[in-house]
Formats: C-alpha cells, structure tokens, sequence
C-alpha cells in the first residue's frame, strides 16, 4: 500500500565503487509519530561515473585533429547504450559531439565558452525500462579556452652577434586583440622552418626575421585527466628582430691625452657597415642624420663651422664645451652611439 505523506523512509547504500551484481540494504518506514515499521530488504546496483575534462585550452585557427567523443572523458567500465548530450546556455545541443563543439569555438576565434556535457544511462533509478526524463545521467562543466598570439609590434632588439635566449622569444611575440593572457605554463622558443627548437644568433644587421613557438600547457594534470586535456596547442610566429649594428669608428688624432678630433677639423669622417646610415650629434644637437657609408666602408660629414674643444688641458674654456657623438643605421636599426672628445691639438 502506498506510504503515508509524513512518513519517511530510512536506508544507507554504499555508492563507493561501481558494482556488476546486486548490493543489498536494509530500508525502515518511520512514521510521523516516530514508530517504525519492520525493515525491509532492498536490491541495488551502483552503476559507475566518469572523470569529465574541466578545462580545455586551444589556440584560434588551430584544429584538433584525431579526436573523438571519448577523449572528453575517463571510461571507467561504462556500460552499453550511453546517449551523450551536450548543453550550452542552458540550452542542448543537437548531438553530444563536444569535439565537433570545439572545433567551431577554435573557428570563431578568441574567447571562453561554457558548455555542460554528459551521458544519459539506458536505465532509470527504479526501473530498466525508463522513459526518457527518468533516465539516470552524469554530466559536468566543461570550460573551453580559445587563445591567439601575435609578433610583439614593439621588436625585440640585441646586439649583433648575440645568442637568443627563450626569454626574449617570448618578448618578440603578445597576446592577439581580445585574447586572454595565455595561462602559467605556456613555454616559448625559437625554432627554424621545420618547428625543430634552436638557438639563433642575431647574425644581420638591422631586421632580422625568426619563428617563435608558443606552446600552451596540460589544462589538467590530474592522474585521470582525459586525452584531451593532456594535448599541448602551439601556435609558430614570423617575428621581427632589430639587430643593431656595430658602432661607427671615427678618425681621430692620437695625442699625448688621447685619441681626439681636432676643434679646427672641417670635416668628421670615419668607417661604417656599407650602405648604412650615420648620425652625427653635437652638442646634443643633430646636425646630420642622412650620411651614407660608401661601398668601401667609408663616411664623411663636412661642417660648416669648427668646434668647441671638450678638453681643456691648462684652464677653464670661456666657450661651451661641444660634445660629439656618431651613430649608424641599418634598416632604421641604430648602434650605440660613439662619443670622440675635440680637442685643441697642437696647443700646450
């Protein structure tokens, strides 16, 4: 007969592991006044659940190739006739292939989206024929992150001649526009046309062109984590590096103080990478940023009036002291500057 609407009914079932045969449990009707009816033996099945991927990460216009439904979760002895389904905003999906899902996220580009996926088992709680909202179901959130990476507009710029370190790869790229900060545990290096990892030598000076590899982590590191979540996206980007160019020489006089310009020279001249571009400063003024350096090596810059010595050997100078400095360009890739003292040569 049917139990009174008061009454509640009593009875502990172990749920720890999956069982194949029948478990037993001892169930009590306790009335409202607190009497309570001879127990009653009860038949159970535990049906097992699976570990659901939580988080899963992605680079925009990557694919995930060779993948299927199963690399979304642990099959831990699941039994036949499992429907999977798959929700988003509340809404289910038109089948429960969350790779097919993912696929298009990658598709659209950057962003986050939240999807609940699961399977429905072929029998209810009660009965093994259920109708279709009485079937049992598992299902958990499953966090899709899709990122993108770019060259960095700001270059990365070394002297020429220095080995790159992994450090600077991940200088010379950036996060793309909308994309969120790639998650702890992305690696960048260097690698060549193959994607093989190097370590390269900024070897031309001026623009130097180089791959990064960008390589996002595990989204899960637990002992069960699904396939999926152990695949590691990486994305490889053209870059730009600026290599500066050795410093320009420029031909002084030796003197018993030094190497020197002298402060009646009508000219500067000195040595530089062919075709560069010179840059001569006095005072910390510009007065020629377009002297070119020959095929020989060679430049020359012709003044219009002499210098003030920046070196006095006796007493103070009654005029301001000219500081020169000379700089060369490559590809609008500038060196170090060289600084060359005037002097008054030939006076005590």
């Amino acid at each position: 007969s049917d139990l009174p609407r008061d009454a509640r009914v009593e009875v502990t079932v172990d749920t720890s592991s999956k069982t194949n045969q029948n478990k037993q449990a001892q169930a009590t009707v306790v009335l409202a006044d607190g009497t309570r009816l001879a127990p009653v033996t009860l038949s159970y099945r535990v049906l097992p659940t699976f570990p659901i991927a939580h988080t899963v990460y992605d680079f925009a216009g990557s694919q995930r190739s060779g993948e299927a439904t199963h690399h979304y979760y642990v099959n831990k002895g699941l039994p036949s006739g499992m429907e999977w389904f798959v929700n988003k905003g509340g809404q289910k999906q038109a089948h429960g292939q969350i790779e097919r899902h993912l696929g298009d996220d990658i598709s659209r580009g950057v962003g986050t989206t939240e999807y609940t996926f699961g399977a429905k088992y072929s029998v209810g709680r009660f009965t093994n024929n259920p109708r279709e909202n009485e079937k049992l179901e598992h299902s958990d959130r499953i966090v899709h992150k899709v990122f993108d990476v770019t060259a960095n507009t700001t270059k990365v710029t070394v002297e020429q001649g220095a080995s790159l370190s992994d450090t600077q790869a991940q200088a010379a790229v950036s996060k793309a526009t909308g994309s969120e900060d790639l998650p702890v545990g992305t690696t960048y290096e260097w690698v060549d046309a193959n994607g093989a990892k190097i370590t390269p030598t900024a070897s031309t000076a001026g623009i130097q062109s180089l791959k990064v590899k960008v390589t996002l982590p595990k989204s899960q590191s637990e002992n069960d984590a699904p396939v999926a979540t152990q695949k590691q996206p990486f994305k490889i980007i053209d870059v730009k590096v600026n290599v500066k160019p050795d410093q320009p020489t420029v031909t002084t006089v030796r003197t018993s103080k030094g190497e020197m310009i002298a402060s009646t020279d009508t000219s500067i001249s000195g040595t530089g990478k062919p075709g560069a571009v010179v840059k001569v400063k006095v005072a910390d003024n510009t007065i020629a940023d377009n002297v070119r350096v020959d095929e020989h090596g060679r430049w020359e810059l012709r003044l219009n009036k002499g210098l003030n010595s920046n070196y006095a050997s006796t007493q103070d100078q009654l005029v301001p002291k000219d500081k020169v400095v000379v700089s060369q360009s490559v590809e609008g890739v500038e060196s170090s500057e060289t600084s060359v003292t005037v002097g008054e040569i030939g006076r005590a």
